[in-house]
């Protein structure tokens, strides 16, 4: 059997063919190794290293259900509004959390995709070759640019689009990715 890659040389691999992506977006070799890339197994193995919820405060009760569902599941979470303490730098908090964690759950609104902050930190997290999980909150025409990942449907059924997010996000039951 294959020894499983790292997550750390993963993201590099996703970094370089998202850079190849932009120079040549109709390049299908590169289209279909993003997608390869971006499977639900490796998904999860990256979501071990934590899951970092970007939100603008619009969407704030909604991310805050999404991260407290996750971690009732199991999953490792980073939410600046429940895991920053108001003695610490906040910044510094959230950059580390940005820097450790392997995916994003994006919280996707109309709001969300306007928020220079929320854009910020998915560009970061695509640059790096993280994972970007959009999640819709509210209805928009918009769609996040290059998470390649179908968006999770939340609007229409909460419930059904938790599972989605879980069966990406959760630990395996027998301990594998």
């Amino acid at each position: 059997m294959a020894e499983q890659v790292d997550i750390q040389t993963q993201q590099k691999h996703r970094a370089a063919l998202r850079r190849a992506f932009q120079k040549n977006p109709k390049n299908e070799t590169v289209i279909k190794a993003l997608q390869k890339s971006l499977r639900p197994k490796y998904i999860r193995q990256a979501a071990q290293d934590g899951v970092f919820i970007c939100y603008c405060m619009h969407d704030g009760v909604f991310a805050l259900s999404v991260a407290l569902d996750l971690q009732a599941a199991g999953v490792k979470t980073f939410m600046d509004e429940i895991d920053t303490d108001d003695t610490n730098d906040w910044g510094a908090e959230v950059g580390n959390a940005l820097t450790s964690c392997g995916v994003m759950v994006l919280v996707v609104s109309p709001q969300s995709l306007e928020d220079p902050e929320v854009q910020g930190e998915r560009l970061y997290f695509l640059r790096n070759g993280k994972i970007v999980v959009p999640v819709v909150a509210q209805e928009t025409d918009k769609r996040p640019r290059g998470t390649f990942i179908m968006p999770v449907d939340c609007v229409t059924d909460y419930e059904a689009g938790k599972n989605t997010l879980l069966e990406l996000l959760a630990p395996a039951p027998d301990g594998n990715a």
